[in-house]
């Protein structure tokens, strides 16, 4: 962690972080400009950007940009070749969230997905700035064994086998699929906290459920308190330090921007206890408050 924070130090992560806002689209700011005069290692910028899965908004940013980032250009052409692999995954992703939903409702189970391309549509002002590598789903534990069975037979094969297969279950309450044809990973879930490792004995999944809302036919979305909870957990197993936290801090600041207000933060308090990850909540909140917000968020 301390690693990470002095890290801070560098123009390059600092850079990053400011043009990962999201803001609204107003021309760079003299903040933004002077870290740019001082970003020394173009290709570490780039790199960070990809390690931290947020290509799209930083070249939104640098293409709307008020002034020259000259500094950047040779960082803008490899993201921009990124950006374009990033737009062909994101048509397979698409494919297999359908894919996952048709074949779930044709069972009778139901699904929620965590985070990735449901989350970006309920949340955030662009869409298709936020990436995804893979698909997670939460069903029910009653039904899912079987949600593996339908799955596997349209077209997915699991990933572990024998043993491994049943201690993911039995204590991650995941199972790993892969689709071979599409070249995509589907993580099918019976506990909210999926792969991050963290209080899964405490969690009390009927509760999660209770709380979802239904979407459509057999599809439900878990609810804003869940939902953030969920990404700062994910936070906890290590999505961050070295990749993804910039790409969380985006993600729980579009639930701000638009449901800030509405949050039960006694509940998502309460989650914290019970999960027994409170400490990783006060650090991403320490670190959103002092590296991250801005004056759009609540």
């Amino acid at each position: 962690h301390g690693i990470f924070v002095n890290s801070l130090l560098f123009p390059e992560l600092t850079l990053l972080l400011l043009c990962a806002r999201q803001a609204h689209p107003t021309p760079v700011t003299q903040k933004i400009d002077a870290v740019v005069c001082n970003c020394t290692n173009p290709i570490l910028f780039a790199n960070l950007c990809i390690c931290h899965k947020v290509v799209s908004p930083v070249i939104s940013l640098i293409d709307r940009a008020a002034v020259s980032l000259a500094p950047l250009d040779h960082a803008a052409t490899s993201l921009q070749r990124v950006e374009k692999e990033q737009s062909k995954l994101k048509c397979r992703i698409s494919r297999l969230t359908a894919l996952v939903t048709e074949t779930l409702t044709s069972g009778d189970i139901h699904h929620a997905f965590i985070r990735g391309e449901r989350l970006a549509h309920r949340f955030y002002m662009n869409p298709a700035t936020r990436f995804s590598s893979d698909v997670d789903v939460l069903v029910p534990k009653k039904n899912w064994t079987r949600a593996i069975d339908l799955l596997a037979k349209a077209g997915l094969q699991p990933k572990y086998q024998g043993l491994d297969m049943t201690a993911r279950a039995m204590f991650k309450g995941q199972a790993v699929m892969r689709h071979r044809n599409l070249r995509l990973l589907l993580d099918v879930n019976w506990l909210l906290t999926g792969n991050s490792g963290i209080g899964k004995i405490e969690e009390d999944i009927d509760a999660v459920w209770k709380r979802a809302r239904n979407v459509r036919d057999y599809e439900w979305e878990l609810s804003t308190e869940d939902t953030l909870f969920g990404l700062i957990r994910h936070v906890g197993h290590g999505h961050g330090f070295e990749h993804g936290l910039v790409q969380c801090c985006m993600d729980v600041a579009a639930i701000l921007r638009k449901e800030g207000d509405r949050i039960d933060w006694e509940l998502a308090g309460k989650l914290a206890r019970d999960c027994e990850c409170t400490r990783v909540m006060r650090f991403f909140a320490h670190f959103f408050d002092e590296y991250y917000r801005d004056d759009s968020m609540p």
